[in-house]
């Protein structure tokens, strides 16, 4: 099967959910990654019917193999994540959130998360990052943002005092203990996800 058959057969719409493993994310890039990383033989074969999804209780998503997050010297694989939100054509808001992988030097995820605060965005942006992290089995990854309220939460430095913000502090929380990745602050004009998005936007 090609990718896009793979996508559209394996990928539950809007829930963004494996549906051989039950494995969910809020990204559609971050969950075909997943299906790349986890189950490549669907990828191997002859475009032909597939098999049909497992019926009853879903199973529990596979371990993934770890690998080391090294780059060139040792170094840590670093995603920069960043969020803002602009007028589009109709003249109404509109929260955009980018990673920026350093591996790639280009950003690997870009969406749209309408009616979101930039500061749900910039959370939507770091979770992404890690997300994509687990479904390439990478531990020891960086994350950096130049959001001082979502690093300093995350790491605990901070109290959350919005309480929608709280379950997307917990879920970075998690998914950073998950990666054993760090998390740190940046200027906005160190931000490769920043620069990227203040260029297509002109901010």
């Amino acid at each position: 099967m090609n990718a896009q058959e793979v996508y559209r057969t394996y990928v539950v719409p809007q829930s963004f959910g494996c549906r051989l493993c039950g494995y969910a994310s809020t990204s559609q890039r971050v969950v075909e990654q997943h299906l790349r990383v986890s189950h490549p033989h669907l990828f191997d074969g002859p475009s032909a019917d597939p098999p049909a999804p497992p019926a009853g209780p879903t199973p529990p998503a596979p371990a993934t193999t770890r690998t080391e997050s090294t780059a060139a010297g040792g170094a840590p694989v670093v995603l920069y994540t960043d969020a803002g939100t602009w007028h589009n054509d109709t003249g109404r808001q509109h929260s955009v959130f980018a990673v920026w992988d350093g591996r790639t030097r280009s950003i690997v995820i870009e969406e749209e998360l309408p009616g979101s605060t930039n500061n749900e965005a910039e959370y939507a942006a770091i979770i992404a990052a890690l997300e994509l992290s687990r479904a390439q089995g990478l531990t020891g990854v960086l994350i950096r943002s130049d959001s001082q309220l979502c690093v300093n939460q995350i790491n605990g430095l901070w109290q959350v005092r919005e309480a929608r913000l709280r379950p997307l502090r917990e879920r970075a929380a998690k998914l950073l203990r998950e990666v054993q990745g760090h998390i740190e602050w940046v200027p906005r004009g160190q931000n490769q996800a920043g620069i990227y998005l203040e260029k297509k936007y002109k901010r």
